[in-house]
């Protein structure tokens, strides 16, 4: 679902919302300053990169006080490959590399 919305506010489909993109989803839905949506952008672009890619607009669209500790011990063993307890660099860098090879 959240998949679909993201890639609908997409317009240009390059995979990011800009920040025209950004600014068009929201002014569509409320009337909000120019500021206000600029504020939001830069809370919501964690990375610093201008744009919002579809991980950023997952983590703004989840609600924290829905996770119980089971979802925090799903998301640990996701990203704890070899069960170790341990989250390694190694593990980090092969989701990473996973993933930038997924969108090519």
């Amino acid at each position: 679902m959240l998949k679909k919305l993201f890639q609908k506010l997409d317009t240009n489909h390059d995979g990011v919302l800009c920040k025209e993109e950004f600014q068009n989803a929201l002014m569509s839905k409320k009337e909000l300053s120019p500021d206000r949506i600029q504020f939001l952008m830069r809370i919501i672009d964690t990375n610093s990169s201008g744009q919002i890619d579809f991980t950023e607009f997952i983590v703004a669209a989840l609600d924290p006080l829905n996770f119980t500790n089971e979802h925090f011990e799903q998301a640990f063993n996701y990203f704890d490959i070899d069960h170790s307890g341990m989250i390694t660099y190694d593990e980090i860098a092969a989701f990473l590399e996973d993933r930038e090879n997924s969108q090519e």
